[in-house]
């Protein structure tokens, strides 16, 4: 009983500690491409996406993009 109590513990645990971002949502950052410095959000490591040039941060990333970034 004590090994399954254990089993089902570390398992909740290790659940817990997962990545639950996996549908990450993307917002837009700025008014587009040409007003943008792309290369400070690479060397940030801030992940991007462009569509219709506009580019979109993930949601998660918007005040990391704040610091470094405006």
């Amino acid at each position: 009983m004590k090994k399954l109590l254990i089993g089902i513990s570390f398992i909740l645990l290790l659940t817990a500690c997962g990545d639950n971002d996996k549908s990450e949502e993307y917002i837009q950052w700025g008014d587009n491409v040409n007003t943008i410095d792309i290369d400070k959000l690479e060397e940030n490591g801030i992940s991007y996406e462009i569509e219709n040039d506009i580019i979109y941060i993930p949601s998660n990333e918007f005040d990391k993009a704040i610091l470094c970034c405006s």
